[in-house]
């Protein structure tokens, strides 16, 4: 049985060369062809001093090359790290110094100061010395101990973005469950359009290519709805994975006419929760397509669970489950106090099993935070921080958060780090996110105090906080009090900003309705 993608891959390539494999507008390659880059670029990456427990990081959009160079880290037996080309400078400068890569492989118009190697990504993924054989295995069987097959960075709860560790096990693990759960097999054709250093895009790639079917990555950094729905005509998409978010702008888009998508089976969602109208909305319009809702921490790779969501479901009032445990991974419910629930009573999921990280990079206190024993069984859980229940069929139901971390269009958000980047800007004094609901969205409302001689505008705090931070997570509002609110145990008062977060939504999308009409 083959054991890994690498190998897999390889059988791919011998047994049917001529497949598509991986296509973005500028490059297609076949699966021999794929197979062959792939061996090209571990060549380049050996060249550059490269070694099996190595780290390669890269940074780019989308593209042919980064997926490559990917599959060639796996195959070199070393760590890819894909990082938001999109963030700030000042921002993957940090995430540099905190991965400290052997390489780093860049779309070199994007300018950085880290003092490292670094390689053009689109010239040194091409032009490398040598054929090395299409069946070559890896030089090393298996991953060196205590090495990732990849490291994704999430905004952390700390205020500091963590790099979590995936076991090429887990990794591998995850790959079979999603190919198996969305029946992928060789006439698969997959559409790619959530960014790769969101690792919620894997389950539209690496099963895919595992199952020795075609990928279509859309080259570039947003996929507007027009582009989306003729791409899938255009290239007889069968399946994709989109954000809650994003099957919203979809859904509300005024471009189908003409859509067919009669080539369309699967579609996965996952990341944030969904809303229902627009689950219903998608659902009228593909009648015949499987909508699987997906969920999985980066800590738990991948996805842990899917559930099919019925007509039936859709069209009741019942809370839309995100599912049982694959095969292989545990769910545990345990209360505040480390004691399993009982019933359809709420407490924080808890996962273990086959798809566990190692751990956070360079960060072993951290990481003690959120792997606990199992109450009985004495095995390794990881606390997920998520609040679910369990209904009557015995699927898991999403209730929230338990800490200060949101889910906004499929990305985690800490809103400590956003705290921390107000705080960094001159003059503000103090700094206190909240999350509060809107019509749509959960919105992000920032509360600040600042010393500055004249009150700072909202404009000049966006522009600041754009230094360090993604658009994604900028506050939708900001709000500037002379005090912000303290319990009596001279706290913070997060309660007293959250109503009054809420009242400034309202008032938000009242002047947004008001405007509309």
């Amino acid at each position: 049985m083959v054991s890994d993608l690498p190998s897999l891959l390889s059988h791919h390539a011998l047994t049917r060369p001529d497949a598509p494999a991986l296509a973005d507008g500028t490059h297609a390659l076949t699966h021999g062809q794929l197979r062959q880059w792939v061996l090209q670029t571990e060549h380049m990456l050996a060249g550059h001093g490269v070694k099996p427990g190595d780290r390669v990081a890269m940074c780019a959009d989308n593209c042919v090359e980064l997926v490559v160079a990917m599959l060639a880290c796996l195959q070199a037996r070393c760590s890819f790290i894909p990082l938001p080309y999109r963030d700030p400078s000042a921002r993957l400068d940090r995430l540099l110094s905190k991965s400290r890569p052997e390489l780093l492989l860049i779309d070199t118009r994007k300018t950085l100061s880290w003092p490292g190697a670094t390689v053009d990504l689109f010239s040194s993924v091409r032009l490398c010395d040598g054929t090395p054989s299409i069946a070559r295995t890896p030089a090393v069987n298996e991953f060196p101990t205590d090495t990732p097959a990849y490291i994704i960075f999430t905004s952390g709860s700390t205020g500091e973005p963590k790099g979590v560790c995936i076991p090429a096990e887990a990794f591998w693990h995850a790959i079979e469950a999603a190919r198996s759960v969305m029946d992928f097999g060789h006439q698969t054709r997959s559409l790619l359009v959530l960014p790769l250093h969101f690792d919620a895009s894997f389950s539209s790639l690496f099963p895919v290519l595992a199952a020795g079917a075609s990928v279509h990555i859309y080259r570039g950094p947003l996929c507007l709805p027009e582009e989306f729905l003729a791409c899938f005509d255009a290239e007889r998409i069968t399946h994709t994975t989109l954000t809650p978010s994003y099957l919203r702008s979809l859904v509300a888009s005024d471009d189908w006419s003409g859509f067919r998508g009669d080539s369309w089976q699967t579609l996965a969602t996952g990341g944030e929760v969904p809303a229902r109208d627009v689950l219903r909305g998608i659902a009228a319009r593909l009648p015949g397509v499987r909508i699987y809702n997906r969920y999985g921490p980066t800590e738990a790779t991948m996805a842990v669970c899917s559930h099919l969501l019925t007509h039936e479901l859709l069209e009741s009032d019942a809370a839309i489950p995100i599912g049982k445990p694959h095969d292989g991974v545990e769910f545990v419910v345990l209360d505040p106090s480390g004691n399993a629930v009982s019933g359809n009573e709420a407490g924080e999921l808890h996962i273990g099993g086959a798809q566990l990280m190692m751990g956070y990079l360079d960060s072993a206190e951290t990481t003690a935070a959120v792997l606990r024993a199992h109450p009985t069984s004495g095995k390794l859980l990881y606390r997920t921080g998520d609040i679910v229940t369990i209904d009557g069929q015995g699927n898991c139901v999403y209730l929230g958060r338990a800490n200060g971390v949101i889910k906004r269009n499929g990305l985690r958000i800490s809103l400590s780090e956003v705290d921390e980047a107000l705080l960094a800007i001159q003059h503000v004094t103090s700094a206190a996110c909240v999350s509060a609901p809107g019509a749509d969205q959960i919105y992000i409302v920032a509360f600040i105090t600042s010393s500055a001689p004249s009150q700072p505008t909202v404009r000049m705090l966006r522009k600041d906080l754009l230094s360090n931070l993604p658009a994604c997570m900028l506050p939708d509002i900001i709000h500037i009090l002379p005090t912000l609110p303290v319990t009596g145990g001279g706290k913070t008062d997060r309660k007293a900003l959250q109503d009054r977060a809420i009242h400034l939504v309202m008032q938000k999308n009242a002047a947004t309705e008001v405007k509309a009409t």
